[in-house]
């Protein structure tokens, strides 16, 4: 995707894979990257009727409550990596009527840049609505569908690469629900995927909101950028006896056969971003002892222009898996408290010693719970977080030479009198 031009979504030949994080990684022979995060809490409400009412509306968060704090970072000689909103906490309550207040956490991930490329870049954003579909699988029937329409989002990447500009990252930053299903509200608090029923349905009328976050040069710079963007799939599968909070999670996401063929041809990670395409199901209306969820997912890869017929390889990408730490509290009749603590900072200063530059913190339906049955549970929400580098090959020793041996001279014959 490009300005004026389009190269195939197909992905290319693999001709290698991306780099796993291991227990003990060699010394990079690159730069360290510095970080800095810039973290807002910003309050949030979602408000129901009834509970079975058609009409659910979360509010959206404004970019003005974060985005003059972020484009500052600009002129202390920083770049963003990435945006992230995550839940601080939440309390639901009410049985007729139903009501969520929460604390979500904004994060900014910055790194610093080399004093000649200071100024180069300003941060901008633009808010984007992705329509969407709810249709319940059947009466009181645990699952649904959502589908979503990404094309909005699609249109802004390419206007982007056509005015010269760089995407950065898409964070879903609120919206209004319509239908009787509850799977938004655990979706937006990342409570995984719990049981929910919903009536048999649906409805046409559910709008998500989302920022696009994207850079622009100071100057005119003549360099366009090219992206391609890959479809994915994220399944996450919940085994429990009843349904209800706790069972075992196993999560897949094929990252390193979707990643791996387009660095090993010169593209750059920049982000994976869940588009709401979802689908969740169980093997029981009530009982249920596995509960699937299918997520949809957008990998986009960039490429300067110029190089876009130059397939050496670039960049290299990991993955490390994050439980975020949390707890649940039930206080009084019909109010449950949901606390997240991420404290991920302290793991992406750490990898940025080794040179690893954070893409993305994608969250996952899995939330592992400890001590199930206590009035307070703990548990451990899993996160994928991705890291990318240039790759930089380790200057060869040089070679050893040796001293050419010392000329032989013939046996002198002695000279008779």
């Amino acid at each position: 995707m490009g300005c004026g031009q389009s190269s195939s979504g197909a992905a290319p030949r693999p001709v290698g894979g991306a780099a796993v994080a291991g227990p003990q990684e060699p010394k990079y022979a690159g730069p360290p990257v510095t970080y800095n995060i810039v973290n807002i809490e910003v309050p949030h409400e979602a408000q129901t009727g009834l509970i079975f009412s058609p009409q659910t509306e979360f509010k959206t968060l404004t970019g003005t409550v974060y985005l003059p704090a972020l484009t500052n970072m600009y002129g202390l000689g920083f770049r963003m990596s990435t945006f992230n909103v995550s839940p601080g906490s939440m309390t639901a309550s009410g049985f007729v009527s139903f009501k969520v207040e929460s604390k979500l956490k904004t994060q900014g991930i910055f790194h610093q840049v080399p004093e000649e490329e200071r100024g180069k870049w300003a941060l901008n954003m633009v808010k984007t609505c992705i329509p969407q579909q709810v249709f319940g699988t059947g009466l009181l029937q645990i699952g649904g569908t959502v589908t979503s329409q990404p094309i909005h989002i699609l249109q802004t990447i390419e206007k982007i690469s056509c005015d010269g500009g760089r995407l950065i990252g898409i964070e879903v930053t609120g919206g209004s629900f319509s239908g009787a299903s509850a799977a938004p509200v655990s979706a937006t608090m990342g409570m995984g995927t719990q049981p929910s029923m919903m009536l048999y349905g649906h409805s046409p009328n559910t709008l998500l909101c989302a920022d696009i976050f994207y850079e622009m040069p100071t100057s005119p710079s003549g360099e366009k950028y090219i992206y391609q963007i890959v479809p994915a799939k994220m399944t996450a599968i919940l085994k429990t006896l009843t349904g209800a909070i706790g069972g075992s999670w196993t999560v897949t996401l094929d990252w390193v056969n979707i990643i791996g063929p387009y660095l090993a041809q010169g593209w750059r990670l920049v982000e994976i971003f869940l588009d709401q395409n979802n689908k969740s199901f169980s093997d029981n209306a009530f009982m249920a002892t596995k509960i699937t969820s299918e997520v949809g997912a957008m990998f986009i890869f960039e490429k300067p222009a110029s190089k876009l017929n130059d397939n050496t390889p670039v960049y290299e990408a990991k993955m490390v898996e994050y439980k975020a730490p949390g707890k649940m509290r039930m206080a009084g009749i019909g109010k449950t408290t949901i606390d997240v603590t991420p404290n991920w900072d302290s793991v992406i200063a750490q990898q940025g010693q080794n040179g690893w530059e954070v893409v993305r913190i994608l969250q996952t339906p899995a939330t592992v719970f400890k001590q199930s049955l206590s009035m307070s549970p703990e548990f451990g929400w899993l996160h994928y977080i991705y890291f990318q580098r240039k790759i930089i090959q380790a200057a060869p020793e040089p070679e050893k030479s040796e001293e050419p041996p010392a000329p032989v001279m013939p046996p002198q014959e002695q000279e008779t009198a």
